[in-house]
């Protein structure tokens, strides 16, 4: 009779047992990998959604990581600068991000050449010459000198500029048929330093070539026009303005004064 009675005491408890259900482990939440949301992204950036994760919370608590390509990923492109809300969507559940797509900026800029050497007459070949510019997006760019803005400093150095950046380089100019006429002093209130003049014929134009007279390095070159008597004129930039300059040869010397 007290294994009959215990056994029908034990019976129910087996039965309410039998007919609990284990509670199911859902996703409750998305977290975005914050290597994604702090990275910098740029206009034309090729971004792999694969090589960020996006961690999967469940309710009991645990993690897991998948990758942030699985999930629908909307509003996110790197056509145009500027703010944007990237919607990321996986299992029913959504998360917003906001990202900065930005221009990328120049930040340094070289030159790989060995310098330029050109002809007077036939100008520099700037279409095969090149510098690179460092963006800082990582990439950097090679962009011919004839897509440049140049300054020529004289003294055989060319400036070329792209937005705040410049790289100086130097250039030599040679003479084809070169017949030397005379040499002078130069007198010249624009110039600073000391100078010697040189009168040349090349490729049948009357040229003065400016140098430095310490280092011998050329100045500058300018095209004659002979008006006779030993007076000849040129034009050249002068503070970005083209001007005229009559040139008088006396006494060994030369003498420039900016036309009237």
């Amino acid at each position: 009779m007290k294994k009959f009675l215990a056994l029908f005491l034990i019976l129910p408890l087996l039965l309410v047992g039998c007919g609990k259900t284990e509670e199911k482990d859902e996703i409750v939440s998305l977290k975005v990998d914050q290597n994604f949301l702090s990275q910098d992204f740029y206009v034309g950036d090729q971004v792999d959604l694969s090589s960020y994760s996006l961690t999967l919370v469940y309710s009991s608590g645990k993690e897991e990581s998948v990758p942030l390509s699985i999930a629908t990923i909307q509003n996110f492109s790197t056509a145009v600068a500027g703010e944007i809300d990237v919607v990321i969507t996986y299992a029913g559940l959504s998360v917003t991000v906001h990202l900065l797509i930005s221009n990328p900026a120049p930040v340094n800029m070289r030159y790989a050449g060995e310098g330029i050497v050109f002809y007077y007459g036939e100008g520099f070949d700037l279409e095969n010459q090149y510098v690179f510019v460092l963006y800082d997006s990582g990439d950097e760019v090679k962009i011919p000198l004839a897509d440049l803005e140049l300054e020529d400093l004289g003294g055989g150095v060319l400036r070329a500029k792209f937005f705040d950046l410049h790289v100086d380089i130097e250039y030599v100019s040679l003479y084809h048929e070169i017949e030397l006429l005379q040499e002078y002093e130069v007198n010249n209130p624009f110039m600073g330093g000391e100078f010697v003049g040189q009168i040349l014929q090349s490729n049948n134009e009357l040229v003065l070539l400016v140098r430095y007279a310490q280092s011998g390095r050329d100045y500058n070159v300018f095209g004659l026009t002979d008006m006779g008597d030993g007076h000849y004129e040129t034009q050249f930039l002068f503070d970005g303005d083209l001007r005229t300059y009559e040139i008088y040869l006396a006494n060994g010397k030369i003498q420039i004064v900016e036309k009237a």
